[in-house]
């Protein structure tokens, strides 16, 4: 597992002091005949279940990735928007069907 972090996300990182990042599998719930909708979310803190997650150190980082996601290159991490509304994403990993 490769993971890189762009150069705007780190600065992201170190402006709001983070060391732990959690990738998660996020369900939710959309009261329509589609059921849920699944999306990938960029959490800066440690996960509560670290059993469901790999775990991966990258520049003083820590990384959790949700077990249930799938590895299709390497994971991007990367910023987006401007000022407070920016937040991160990441390329690399894919939704399970």
């Amino acid at each position: 597992m490769k993971i890189i972090i762009h150069r705007k996300a780190l600065k992201y990182l170190e402006e709001r002091q983070a060391e732990d990042i959690s990738i998660t599998l996020a369900e939710i719930d959309t009261n329509c005949p589609i059921g849920t909708a699944k999306e990938i979310r960029v959490i800066l803190e440690k996960p509560q279940n670290l059993k469901s997650y790999r775990w991966k150190k990258v520049d003083n980082y820590h990384f959790f990735i949700d077990r249930r996601l799938r590895e299709i290159g390497p994971i991007v991490l990367k910023k987006q928007g401007f000022w407070k509304f920016s937040s991160l994403y990441v390329e690399g990993l894919q939704v399970p069907l």
